[in-house]
């Protein structure tokens, strides 16, 4: 359920759950499960950025634990690097 059609990966375990806007899935996502960061990216071209995901509580909630790799691409990293 929660394994990447792609390479195979389960996202539960590398904590990458996110939705991205409708227009993006759409186009690059997956009919019949989840793809993990790098794959969507991969079937893009190009890495996501904050614009590409969808306003919802799953990406902006701290209910769910992110991956470094996806708090990098919803902008996180970047805002909170300065704190360091």
């Amino acid at each position: 359920m929660f394994t990447c059609i792609d390479c195979g990966i389960n996202t539960k375990d590398i904590e990458e759950y996110y939705m991205v806007k409708d227009h993006i899935w759409e186009s690059y996502g997956s009919r019949n499960g989840m793809l993990c960061i790098g794959c969507l990216e991969k079937r893009m071209s190009r890495q996501l950025n904050p614009d590409d995901f969808s306003d919802c509580p799953l990406n902006h909630s701290d209910l769910w634990k992110k991956s470094s790799r996806l708090l990098n691409r919803l902008g996180y990293y970047e805002y909170n690097r300065s704190l360091l």
